[in-house]
C-alpha cells in the first residue's frame, strides 16, 4: 500500500513538472512570437520608372513687327507666361497668362490649334489693380463720378472664345472647356471688370459661372460632373455642381476676403515676403481645419476633392459626393508633409494630378520634384529634380503612361513617360 502511495506521489509529481515544462515552453513560445513581427501579407507597390522624353514650348516670339503696340502677334508654339494645363486623351492644353490665348498639342508637341485673340494682355486691358488706383484717385465717389474705363484704342471687346482673356488654368469637358479668367471676359464691354469662371461650349455660347464672386481664380479641378476653383490670394476654394444656365450648385471653403481687401493687399504687399502676413492681417489665413496659408492646386478623385495648402505644407481632403448635401465639402482627413514618426511625404505641395488607381503625382516647390504617393498617401518616390525649375502645373494622360508639366521659368512644357 505504501508503495502504491509512493508511485501515486510520484506520478502527481511528474505530472506537475510535466506541466510546469509545458507551461515554461508555452512561455518561451510567446515570448518568441511577440519579440518578432507579425507575419502579414506583403502588398507588392509598383516601383514604376517615370523617364524624361524632353519638353516643348519655349520663350514667346514675336511673329511680326508692327508700329502699332496693339497689332502684336506672337508665332504659335511659345509662352510669355506659361501657367495651367489639361491633358486629354490625345491633346495638352496649355494656357499663357500673358498672351490671351489657349494653345492645344499633340503630344509629340505640335500646336493643333489655339483659342483666342493671342496678343499681349498687359497694356491692352486695364488690371484689377489699374482700375483700382484709378478710383482711388475719386475718394468723394457720392460726389464726383469716377471716368468710367473703356478698352482704348485697342482691340474690341468681343465675347466668345476667339475674344480677349487671361487665362490661369484650363479645364477640357466634354462640350467644350472651362477657364479661370483673371481679365473677365463678358458679353458687353466691362468699365468695371472682374475676374470669374467662364464655360466656353463648342459652338461658341459663353456661360459665365454664377452663385459666388472670385478673385484671381487660378487652379481648376473638373470631374464631369462637378467643377472646383482655387484661390490662393484669397485663401478660398470654391466647389460647384455642374447644372443648365445659371443652377449651379455652390459651397465656399476656407476664409473668403472682400475684393477691396484683397485688393489692398495686392497693392501695399504683392511681391513682398511679407504678403502672407498682409494676407493674415486681412483675416483669411488660416492654420486649422479647412482654413488654408495660400493655396495650392487641387484634384477631383473617387468623389474626393484633394486640395494642396502650401503655407501649412499639408494636403486637405473634402467631400466630393453630392448625394448628402449637408456632407459635400465637409473635411475628411489632412494629410500633414511631416509625418509622427519624422518620415516625410514632402515639403511644400503647389499642385498634384491623380491616375486612376488613386497614385498621386505632386509638385514640391521646395526640392523642387515631382513626389509619388500611394493611395494611403505614403510617399513611395520622386523623380525629375534634373529638368525641373518651377513647376506650376502637372497632369496625367488618362491611360496613365504620360506626364506633362508648365515650368514658368522655362515657359515650356516637360513631358515624362512611364517605363514598362
Amino acid at each position: 500500500m505504501q508503495i502504491h502511495a509512493d508511485m501515486a506521489k510520484l506520478i502527481r509529481f511528474g505530472g506537475l513538472l510535466a506541466l510546469a515544462a509545458a507551461l515554461m515552453l508555452a512561455a518561451g513560445c510567446m515570448q518568441r512570437v511577440d519579440s518578432e513581427p507579425p507575419v502579414t501579407k506583403q502588398v507588392d507597390v509598383p516601383q514604376v520608372k517615370w523617364e524624361y522624353a524632353g519638353a516643348f514650348g519655349g520663350p514667346a516670339e514675336v511673329s511680326a513687327a508692327s508700329a502699332d503696340p496693339w497689332e502684336v502677334r506672337y508665332k504659335p508654339g511659345g509662352f510669355l507666361q506659361i501657367r495651367g494645363l489639361d491633358v486629354t486623351e490625345d491633346e495638352v492644353w496649355v494656357c499663357d497668362l500673358g498672351i490671351s490665348r489657349i494653345q492645344v498639342f499633340d503630344y509629340n508637341g505640335q500646336v493643333l490649334r489655339q483659342y483666342g485673340e493671342g496678343v499681349p494682355i498687359d497694356g491692352t486691358l486695364a488690371s484689377n489693380k489699374d482700375i483700382y488706383l484709378e478710383e482711388e484717385n475719386y475718394p468723394y465717389r457720392e460726389q464726383t463720378k469716377p471716368p468710367r474705363w473703356e478698352d482704348g484704342p485697342g482691340l474690341p471687346w468681343v465675347t466668345n472664345q476667339t475674344g480677349l482673356f487671361k487665362a490661369a488654368d484650363v479645364a477640357v469637358i466634354e462640350n467644350g472647356f472651362i477657364i479661370s479668367d483673371q481679365a473677365r471676359t463678358g458679353g458687353q464691354r466691362k468699365p468695371k471688370r472682374r475676374d470669374e469662371i467662364a464655360v466656353l461650349y463648342r459652338d461658341g455660347s459663353r456661360l459665365n459661372v454664377k452663385g459666388v464672386d472670385v478673385s484671381w481664380p487660378e487652379y481648376l479641378a473638373v470631374d464631369g460632373t462637378q467643377l472646383a476653383c482655387a484661390e490662393p490670394r484669397g485663401n478660398t476654394l470654391t466647389q460647384w455642381e455642374i447644372g443648365d444656365a445659371d443652377r449651379w450648385a455652390v459651397n465656399r471653403i476656407g476664409s473668403p476676403t472682400e475684393y477691396e481687401k484683397l485688393m489692398d493687399l495686392e497693392v501695399n504687399y504683392s511681391g513682398s515676403n511679407e504678403y502672407l502676413m498682409g494676407q493674415q492681417l486681412a483675416g483669411n489665413t488660416g492654420y486649422g481645419p479647412k482654413e488654408f496659408a495660400y493655396m495650392g492646386g487641387l484634384a477631383l478623385a473617387f468623389d474626393k476633392l484633394i486640395a494642396c495648402d502650401i503655407g501649412n505644407q499639408r494636403l486637405q481632403v473634402f467631400e466630393a459626393r453630392r448625394d448628402n448635401a449637408e456632407r459635400w465639402g465637409n473635411l475628411i482627413r489632412i494629410i500633414p508633409g511631416k509625418k509622427k514618426d519624422g518620415g516625410i511625404r514632402f515639403h511644400q505641395p503647389r499642385n498634384l494630378t491623380v491616375d486612376s488607381a488613386g497614385y498621386m503625382f505632386l509638385v514640391d516647390v521646395l526640392e523642387m520634384e515631382i513626389v509619388v504617393l500611394d493611395p494611403k498617401f505614403e510617399r513611395i518616390g520622386s523623380f525629375g529634380r534634373d529638368h525641373l525649375r518651377d513647376v506650376y502645373d502637372l497632369d496625367i494622360s488618362p491611360d496613365g503612361r504620360q506626364l506633362f508639366l508648365t515650368d514658368r521659368e522655362l515657359n515650356q512644357v516637360l513631358h515624362y513617360v512611364r517605363g514598362d
